[in-house]
């Protein structure tokens, strides 16, 4: 992988320093729609969508995250791929679906 100046620069700058802990906050279960997170339209092999929140705490710094989890056949996972037939095509999906910026 190259890198060229400008990436060089944004990556040494921006990347914050390792993490000195991580927890959960919290878990709630998802009813409707989370954003930044479309949870809208879930796959039947999804059985239920929950928001977890995560504490990251740097030597400076604490950073909250939220990521969706779902559960499928008991366990949890952030996010579901697939390959699904479309009118004799196949495409890649994924669950829960990123809400681009514009």
């Amino acid at each position: 992988m190259a890198f060229e100046a400008t990436e060089f620069v944004v990556f040494t700058l921006c990347t914050p320093s390792i993490p000195t802990s991580i927890s959960v906050a919290g878990v709630s279960k998802i009813e409707t729609k989370l954003i930044p997170w479309f949870s809208d339209g879930k796959p039947t092999f999804v059985e239920n969508v929950y928001s977890v929140t995560y504490v990251c705490t740097r030597s400076a710094s604490t950073t909250v995250v939220n990521l969706p989890m779902i559960i499928v056949q008991d366990k949890g996972y952030y996010f579901a791929t697939w390959i699904q037939e479309t009118g004799g095509a196949t495409e890649l999906k994924y669950y829960p679906t990123f809400v681009p910026f514009l």
